[in-house]
């Protein structure tokens, strides 16, 4: 207890402001259950999370709205935009599966811890109840060797004085008045908070790597929208990353409040434990503080050494008296018979006391109370604090992914309908934005329009290839739904030799 000191993990716990519903201000809290305004600084601690989500969300909103409202300007400067928003998805994203590994860490780092307290506290739960079922043997040991005595007494008729051997075993009963007693249901509640324990930290395990999960499947969704540059795929991360906000926050306001109050508690662990142990279970200061130092130091407190060495001299005193009396010459029967049950049963109570003396021996308790404080103080704490930790990293990389998720898919929709509009049309070697070209009518049959003048560029670089050879000038213009020049005369033609015009 002398040489514990509490970590910098602890100490920065505990030193979260413990604001009680009227905000009164807790200096220097205990950990307890039968506090009121202890109990309502948690619940205020795990409100914290909470807190900073609505926060969020409203900055979504916000945010969204004006998103929404702003148009992507067409224009090739502006196009940078994308790969920005782009660049910051995965990042944040690569930031993100960092903190989901880191979370995975602390989580099985806690789980190993609790198991190990839980099984600590199972081992003292079953010391202390063999001590309580050795002591409860011999009394009814006791009880067996009372009820013989008297019968002894009975069928003695006042021809032997036994009154030494009576005067003997009733200081029996002295010794067990100071033997530690267990309170009636305090192994059943011992128990009872073991299983409650194993069953929180089941569903805490599936909790945790079910929300890691989640976080997780939003990583990869956005990665697989930049990569296919699919609209679809981002909306789906921007609605299931929302959602796991929500539920991130939530369990970080859960388990910071768990945390805050494992390191009030581990402050100083032995403490409460002996607290504990002297109003709710058997044990006096002087037993607990046994049990808590166990020093082997000469002139240490050690109620039970001198106690048990006064136990079995007096219980050998009982033996050899009985056999003095049975080496005693013309006994009766009955008597006989009842010094003999009377000495089984006082060879079986030494059995017992000698058993009793090493379970009362506090190394072995002492060792597990070790463990149980290590545990919890150290791997469950330390996996706790390093699950919130990454956790709220996670929360805020997902939020800016989530920021700039809308910004990448505008412009994905915004490219696909100017695709067209990006191409120069005097490039000679990039295709026309028409697949058909089309002709205009004027009164100049010879006039070729621009898309003619790539057309014939292109036709001219492709000589080379199997393309039909055009029979005149104005056949290479020919469309394929509509007329051409040559079926249909021209809106303008010469006048006739025969014509009035020309005879002018």
């Amino acid at each position: 207890m002398d040489q514990y000191t509490p970590s910098a993990i602890t100490q920065i716990l505990h030193a979260i402001p413990h604001l009680s519903f009227k905000f009164n201000l807790l200096y220097d809290p205990e950990f307890t259950f039968d506090d009121v305004d202890y109990l309502e600084s948690l619940a205020v601690v795990a409100l914290m999370p909470v807190v900073l989500l609505l926060l969020t969300m409203i900055g979504f909103l916000f945010y969204y709205c004006c998103v929404r409202i702003k148009r992507v300007a067409p224009n090739k400067n502006n196009s940078s935009a994308c790969y920005c928003s782009v660049c910051l998805m995965i990042t944040f994203i690569m930031i993100a599966l960092g903190g989901i590994s880191v979370s995975s860490y602390g989580s099985i780092q806690c789980h190993d811890g609790v198991v190990q307290a839980s099984s600590a506290t199972m081992e003292i739960n079953q010391s202390f109840s063999t001590i309580t079922s050795q002591i409860q043997d011999v009394t009814d040991l006791l009880g067996e060797l009372a009820e013989e005595s008297n019968t002894l007494m009975a069928s003695s008729m006042g021809e032997y004085n036994f009154t030494d051997l009576e005067l003997a075993m009733q200081s029996l009963d002295i010794y067990l008045e100071d033997l530690p007693k267990q309170t009636e249901g305090a192994d059943d509640r011992i128990e009872w908070t073991i299983e409650l324990l194993a069953v929180v930290e089941k569903y805490r395990t599936i909790i945790t790597f079910s929300l890691i999960g989640v976080q997780a499947l939003v990583c990869l969704l956005g990665m697989a929208g930049v990569c296919f540059r699919s609209k679809c795929l981002l909306i789906t991360t921007t609605f299931i990353g929302l959602v796991c906000l929500v539920a991130s926050y939530l369990y970080i306001g859960s388990g910071l409040m768990v945390d805050v109050a494992v390191a009030d508690l581990c402050m100083d662990p032995y403490n409460y434990i002996q607290t504990q142990a002297v109003s709710k279970l058997y044990m006096d200061n002087s037993t607990a503080q046994y049990y808590l130092t166990c020093s082997q130091e000469i002139g240490a407190p050690d109620p039970f050494t001198d106690l048990m060495k006064n136990f079995v001299a007096k219980v050998s005193e009982v033996q050899v008296m009985l056999e003095s009396y049975l080496k005693q010459d013309n006994l009766l029967p009955v008597a006989e018979t009842s010094l003999l049950q009377m000495l089984d049963i006082v060879n079986e109570v030494s059995r017992k006391v000698d058993e009793l003396a090493d379970e009362l021996q506090c190394k072995s308790v002492n060792t597990s109370l070790q463990t149980f404080v290590n545990t919890i103080c150290g791997s469950t704490l330390e996996g706790l604090f390093l699950l919130a930790v990454a956790l709220l990293s996670t929360c805020f990389a997902l939020t800016a992914v989530l920021c700039a998720t809308p910004k990448t898919w505008k412009r994905y929709t915004k490219q696909r309908q100017n695709q067209d509009s990006d191409f120069d049309l005097d490039d000679v070697f990039l295709p026309t934005t028409n697949s058909r070209p089309v002709i205009s009518r004027i009164n100049n049959p010879m006039y070729v329009s621009n898309d003619g003048r790539g057309s014939r560029r292109i036709s001219s670089n492709l000589s080379s290839t199997n393309l039909p050879a055009a029979t005149n000038t104005l056949s290479f213009f020919r469309s394929e739904e509509n007329m051409t020049l040559l079926e249909q005369p021209p809106p303008y033609s010469p006048p006739h030799p025969s014509s009035r015009y020309n005879d002018e």
